[in-house]
């Protein structure tokens, strides 16, 4: 009888261990066949990719995010985490204008020295205060917003 349990026990081994084997055969050969598309990224995986040299083809099953193919454009783009408000469309500048008005509503006090008529110190100086209204606006003009950064293109699996 132990002999009996024995052999089925080994032969469920043994089978086992060789679907394992086939398994992992199966696997390895998926894989490395679909290692063009990297089967392991889902179809629509977005990559930043910096080719080698500029006669360097997209990879087999992967498009140029130029906002063909069913691709977005990201060229000239910053990638950022998905939000309700921004509706897969993004946003940004890479540069703005800031227009700043200060209207005061104080005033404004300083000495105004007057000297009569006759050249400079000839008789005794006046001092005399003034107020006058504080208004100040300016422009601040165009500021960069781009932090350092380094040039890849963008690709997508499509396939």
């Amino acid at each position: 009888m132990n002999k009996t349990i024995s052999a089925i026990v080994g032969i469920i081994v043994i089978v086992g261990a060789a679907f394992a084997v086939q398994t992992y055969q199966d696997a390895r050969y998926m894989l490395k066949e679909d290692h063009r598309g990297f089967g392991w990224l889902p179809v629509g995986t977005i990559v930043a990719w910096h080719p080698q040299s500029e006669s360097d083809a997209v990879p087999e099953g992967w498009a140029t995010c130029d906002g063909t193919n069913g691709t977005p454009d990201l060229r000239g783009r910053f990638l950022a985490g998905d939000h309700p408000e921004l509706h897969s469309t993004g946003g940004g500048e890479l540069s703005d204008e800031l227009d700043i008005q200060v209207i005061g509503t104080g005033w404004v006090n300083h000495d105004f020295k007057q000297h009569p008529v006759g050249g400079p110190e000839k008789g005794a100086p006046w001092l005399s205060q003034r107020w006058h209204p504080l208004v100040s606006k300016g422009t601040i003009p165009r500021i960069d917003l781009v932090p350092p950064y380094h040039e890849v293109i963008f690709i997508m699996r499509v396939e």
